[in-house]
């Protein structure tokens, strides 16, 4: 790894794009955006799930071209990148999300593997040059981690930072980007990271910051670009906006679908009642589903339930701290707040993936205490939809069928009829396409995945379903297929959900309850009045 300068670019330059635009298909996702960023200044973009931050990120990083639209940096004029290594020749480098460390590896070995390390003539490495040479890269930008110490064992700050520096390691950055660099690491972490950011800027080089944290938005940048359905709707000093205003900005293209007058058309589905394995074949497929359509209504209350059906007794694990709550049946019930507040620990607490240290969970009477896992929560009637569906739900390799028949194919040995009649109904009544059983799942797309495995979780015939960001990454028509599935599953089995959603609206929609966790605690609900789109957006921002 040859020693890098540690002065920065004496010429520092604005950066800029102008009149950005990219559709994916007949899906518009930017429309006409224009920015631009001062040198040593953090300009922040903000917006809410599906906005198009991320997609501009990208053309800017070189991972997607534009449509039409200009980028710029001083007299570097381009209308896009031919890939990210282009970019980052030109000086672009991105801090992403998720940092690119192997767990199982040192400090010193995942830098060296990316920048390379001191060899001997003969080939062989000069271990001591090596540790010099990261150890010096990590002083350069003030990152207090030792270079022995395992990835795995970095808190999510210390994370941020090593990427941070691999990613700025050299004189000429003419622009950092942080790609939601924060949303991983917990809020009393994520200063230390952003001190230095800070320093960053003060060495000249533009910062453009992709965040949802309001707070953190207002503490580090000077300006702030908001997007709502692809387009500019607020470009300005974030001193002149309120916390309310960006609120309303982010959510300016949001409908509340609660108000019949402005609703969009959903989908009807029917989804059919799953037999007993042991059932007799009908000769009509009608006679197993017996089912209404319906159009989602809104949410209705749990309080004309006496008695719960799940009861969460000081349950803690993960960021979650003693968290107590019921849950009704036939009630879809929401969770809100900060990611790094234990939004998305709570689902894999319920549902076993995420390992409770304490407290209980009761269904129907049967008691799950801390440590339980995956198999004990399917057993006592909890089904999980997970979000990260292709690491944690459909294996690729196997068949639509096969997917979808997963955990209960025991049920179905040598019932070969009643099976495929079985996902027949599902795949029709879900509207998976292409509708052929025996296709390959990892030929389908997001939203056909997500709903073969909502088919699986039904096929398990749930008390309580565990719904994880269920519409991350899939288009709109699945995402009303779904819901209106769920819907009508919840009804018909007076069965109840717990939802986690990154999109607003969704809870806002669909749940008659949402608790709010700050810090790993449960410390509100909304509900009523108080349930609004609004209200959940500004919880999940600042």
């Amino acid at each position: 790894m040859p020693e890098q300068a540690t002065k920065k670019s004496s010429t520092p330059l604005p950066f800029s794009v102008s009149g950005i635009s990219k559709s994916f298909g007949t899906a518009k996702v930017l429309s006409d955006v224009s920015l631009k960023i001062e040198p040593g200044s953090i300009h922040a973009l903000m917006g809410a799930n599906g906005s198009g931050k991320s997609t501009l990120a990208k053309i800017v990083a070189g991972v997607h071209r534009p449509d039409q639209g200009v980028i710029e940096i001083g007299p570097v004029r381009r209308t896009s990148w031919s890939g990210p290594s282009e970019a980052a020749a030109h000086g672009i480098a991105v801090v992403h999300q998720e940092a690119p460390l192997v767990n199982s590896l040192s400090v010193l070995d995942v830098v060296a593997l990316a920048k390379g390390w001191q060899k001997t003539p003969l080939g062989g490495i000069r271990w001591r040059a090596t540790n010099k040479e990261v150890r010096r890269l990590l002083e350069r930008f003030a990152v207090p981690v030792d270079t022995r110490t395992i990835c795995g064992k970095l808190s999510g700050a210390e994370r941020a930072m090593v990427a941070m520096a691999m990613a700025l390691d050299g004189e000429n950055t003419s622009l950092l980007i942080l790609d939601e660099a924060t949303a991983a690491i917990p809020q009393g972490e994520s200063n230390v990271f952003l001190d230095r950011v800070d320093r960053v800027r003060e060495r000249d080089i533009p910062v453009l910051m992709v965040s949802h944290r309001i707070a953190e938005v207002r503490s580090f940048a000077s300006t702030v670009t908001i997007l709502a359905d692809g387009r500019v709707v607020y470009d300005g000093p974030v001193s002149e906006i309120s916390d309310e205003a960006i609120v309303g900005f982010m959510l300016a293209s949001v409908v509340d679908k609660r108000d019949p007058a402005t609703s969009a058309p959903v989908r009807q589905v029917s989804v059919p009642a799953i037999p007993e394995a042991s059932a007799p074949v009908t000769s009509s497929p009608q006679a197993a589903v017996g089912v209404a359509t319906r159009t989602i209504p809104a949410a209705e209350t749990a309080t004309q339930h006496s008695e719960p059906l799940v009861r969460v007794q000081a349950l803690s694990g993960g960021r979650v701290r003693e968290a107590t709550f019921d849950m009704y049946p036939g009630e879809i019930l929401g969770v809100c707040g900060l990611a790094d507040g234990g939004v998305e620990d709570l689902p894999e607490l319920l549902a076993g993936s995420c390992r409770a240290v304490s407290g209980t969970v009761s269904v129907l009477g049967r008691v799950l205490r801390a440590g339980f896992g995956p198999r004990h929560a399917i057993a006592a009637g909890i089904s999980h939809l997970p979000r990260d569906r292709t690491r944690d739900g459909v294996l690729p390799t196997l068949t639509l069928r096969e997917n979808m028949m997963l955990s209960v194919c025991g049920e179905f040995w040598r019932k070969g009829k009643i099976e495929r009649r079985t996902v027949s109904e599902l795949i029709s009544a879900l509207n998976i396409q292409p509708a052929n059983m025996e296709i390959r799942a990892g030929r389908l797309s997001g939203g056909n995945q997500q709903k073969v495995l909502l088919a699986r979780c039904f096929l398990e015939k749930p008390s309580v379903l565990v719904l994880s960001d269920p519409t991350y990454g899939i288009d709109p028509g699945s995402r009303n297929i779904l819901f209106e599935a769920v819907h009508e599953h919840v009804e018909r089995e007076q069965m109840c959900v717990l939802l986690m959603s990154t999109e607003p609206e969704h809870l806002a929609i669909h749940c008659s309850r949402v608790l709010v966790l700050h810090d790993g605690e449960i410390v509100d609900q909304l509900e009523g009045d108080r349930l609004t789109v609004e209200a959940v957006a500004k919880l999940a921002a600042i």
